[in-house]
């Protein structure tokens, strides 16, 4: 059943977006050469790129003032997009829950910083599971990007993962 999970606007500067699982205990981390997203977070054994991951997050160039619309959806596409940045798997775990959120840095941290990166957070639901996800975005190039969805596809179970 195709379903919109949540929606973020915001006004920039928005220089990140994301999903996480709520049980989360590592920061994702942009490094060289992550052009569009990054999975990478130290201890999760991110470096295998099939890997199912606690989070995804997505490098932004949203100016000061421009609008920015983060959609997280299950097996639903909004009309256009253009640009598939990225396939991967999220991975629901301890907590039936996923943060989404837009914020001001490249930097990305965690969510026991206080707060201050992040324009835009969210909790929402998401029942345990290794989601497929695929990163959509609506321009060709970065500094274009004013639409970003997280696109869950149908999960597995965590003992299939």
């Amino acid at each position: 059943m195709a379903t919109v999970l949540t929606i973020i606007r915001a006004r920039g500067p928005v220089r990140a977006c994301a999903v996480e699982d709520e049980s989360a205990q590592t920061a994702l981390e942009f490094r060289p050469g992550d052009r569009w997203t990054t999975s990478w977070c130290e201890h999760d054994g991110a470096d295998e790129p099939e890997a199912p991951h606690w989070g995804l997050a997505t490098r932004l160039e949203v100016p000061e003032g421009a609008s920015f619309e983060l959609l997280v959806t299950r097996d639903y596409l909004p009309a256009g997009l253009v640009n598939c940045v990225s396939s991967s798997a999220l991975r629901i775990g301890d907590k039936p829950g996923c943060f989404a959120w837009a914020g001001g840095r490249h930097e990305v941290g965690d969510l026991d910083r206080g707060g201050e990166e992040f324009r835009t957070l969210v909790r929402f639901e998401v029942p345990f599971g290794v989601y497929p996800v695929d990163v959509w975005v609506d321009a060709d190039e970065l500094e274009d990007v004013r639409r970003v969805v997280y696109l869950l596809g149908e999960p597995a179970a965590l003992r299939d993962a």
